[in-house]
């Protein structure tokens, strides 16, 4: 829910320096209306969308100041790739076996390989 937020705020050119506390949300109803009040907007935002606007790139400040700028259909692959597996299955399976999980998300991937080729 908090991602979600997160992507959409940057989407609509704000960059927020912080998720709200797990504790503003200590139960399953209070998480359903945030996230009622979230939904709608997030829904509304891409059915806006054209196809033109999925290669317009988006520049926004991660939680901890620094700048990143992707398109946005990378992006809005990103949050679909990110909330069933990373957020979720991941660290749980990692904790289970005591390892040290290794990012699946598809943005990581994007960046990385956008890393690799400056530097080729």
């Amino acid at each position: 829910m908090l991602v979600e937020w997160l992507w959409l705020e940057r989407w609509q050119g704000r960059s927020p320096d912080k998720f709200r506390r797990q504790t503003d949300f200590p139960t399953i109803e209070s998480v359903r209306r945030r996230w009622t009040e979230i939904e709608p907007n997030l829904i509304e935002y891409i059915a806006s969308l054209k196809p033109e606007d999925l290669e317009r790139v988006t520049s926004h400040k991660t939680t901890a100041g620094v700048p990143q700028s992707a398109p946005l259909w990378q992006m809005l692959q990103h949050l679909v790739n990110h909330a069933p597996i990373t957020a979720v299955n991941l660290p749980q399976c990692c904790a289970s076996l005591d390892a040290k999980a290794v990012s699946t998300d598809l943005i990581v991937f994007y960046r990385e390989r956008a890393a690799a080729q400056a530097k080729a």
